[in-house]
């Protein structure tokens, strides 16, 4: 799965981070500022698969952002990290969008967004929380998660929702086999569901309405969000049904328990790995669950294979459903900032970013000054480009202004 905007030193530092989930590394320094007497800084995210490409098309924008002018020097391309006051009207150093009354929201220091390699919601979170601490792992300033906060969270984050999405089980058609066990099927209940991923009681297609032969249970790795996530839905660990040979992390026995929003293991699942199950067809027996934004951006499909998403309790997956939570599976994507720890809490440039009044969450924005078009219309533009959801203005929760977030304090 190709990743974007990732050298082998990203690579190499996400090595580390993920070893201090699991174990204490050597403490590292932050990277230096691109600038220090400019203030500029880097703001550092790691944690979910399911929004990585969302936050990095994010990222790039904000770090894109006109930002302000700190110097009257006149320079068309300044070399010290300042930018060009795009409102010639107005001398001095002043930023652009302060003429029109607006103090925050573009960047004005030019911080730079930089997220890491997914490894997981809940591991993301884990990084977090022990970021800073002596002897531990490496700074890092926000957690990118597919799952709401949970007991096992701390006291002192801070969770800011800021798009919509939902987890729709998905099937999978080989166009090149007539009559495969789950073509018939394009709707099923909750119940149904929780006897397919918990209880057990559906291992069979004609069960919930498809064509005889046995379904094939597939689940997203351990700190997964969109695992958690599911598993809530469904009240259950969502690995149950599958056979224990197919969850022992070896894939020489055909592993079930694959990387989330992944259906290449699907696609490339051999007879072999289906025999224990009895059937000679993997991709037409198999069921899964799938983000739906991030199906929406690239549908999976291998050659004649595609998945499929499903209805629930006879409510499809689209985005007023989504929006205003009919679908039964629906849930918001988060950012998590350390709020009211002792210390190591997010500073200033983070806040900017991400909390209730700053670049993604705040009820006004400044336009532009490139393309004429608001900061927030173009905000939203990214989001729905990736296949989420923005949510409407709304109240946003912790003290905030009406925004366009949703705010939980742990």
């Amino acid at each position: 799965m190709k990743k974007r905007h990732l050298g082998i030193v990203i690579a190499l530092v996400t090595v580390g981070l993920v070893a201090g989930v699991l174990g204490a590394v050597p403490a590292s320094a932050d990277p230096p500022n691109m600038n220090p007497s400019l203030g500029i800084s880097f703001i550092r995210g790691v944690g979910s698969d399911t929004t990585y490409e969302m936050m990095v098309a994010l990222g790039d924008h904000y770090n894109n952002a006109v930002g302000c002018v700190t110097a009257a020097t006149g320079v068309t391309f300044p070399t010290d990290g300042t930018c060009q006051d795009f409102d010639p009207g107005t001398p001095g150093i002043q930023p652009h969008w302060e003429d029109a009354g607006i103090t925050s929201g573009a960047n004005g220091d030019h911080d730079v967004v930089w997220n890491m390699y997914p490894v997981g919601s809940g591991n993301g979170i884990k990084i977090l929380q022990q970021t800073g601490s002596p002897g531990t792992i490496p700074r890092v300033s926000f957690a990118r998660s597919s799952r709401a906060n949970n007991a096992s969270d701390p006291a002192g984050l801070r969770f800011l929702a800021y798009a919509r999405d939902a987890i729709p089980w998905i099937k999978y058609n080989d166009s090149a086999v007539a009559n495969e066990p789950s073509d018939p099927v394009s709707n099923l209940t909750l119940s149904q569901l929780q006897g397919v991923f918990v209880n057990c009681g559906n291992t069979d297609w004609s069960q919930i309405g498809g064509n005889a032969g046995p379904i094939l249970v597939w689940s997203a790795q351990g700190g997964s969000g969109t695992r958690a996530t599911f598993d809530g839905f469904v009240g259950g660990d969502s690995t149950t049904c599958i056979p224990a040979a197919q969850k022992d992390a070896s894939a020489a026995n055909g592993e079930r328990v694959i990387f989330e929003n992944n259906s290449n293991p699907i696609f490339n699942s051999s007879v072999a790995d289906c025999t224990p199950l009895g059937t000679p067809n993997c991709t037409g027996n198999s069921i899964f669950y799938y983000s739906l934004g991030r199906f929406n951006e690239n549908p999976p499909v291998s050659g004649t294979k595609s998945g499929v998403l499903g209805s629930i309790n006879g409510t499809a997956p689209t985005e007023a459903n989504v929006v205003s939570g009919a679908f039964l599976f629906s849930r918001n994507v988060f950012n998590v900032i350390r709020n009211a720890f002792g210390s190591g809490n997010a500073n200033a440039s983070v806040r900017d970013f991400f909390d209730g009044d700053g670049w993604l969450c705040a009820g006004t924005l400044p336009t532009d000054p490139r393309t004429g078009v608001n900061y927030r219309t173009e905000i939203e533009n990214i989001i729905r480009s990736k296949g989420f959801f923005p949510f409407p203005v709304g109240a946003q929760g912790a003290g905030f202004p009406n925004g366009f977030c949703r705010i939980t304090d742990t």
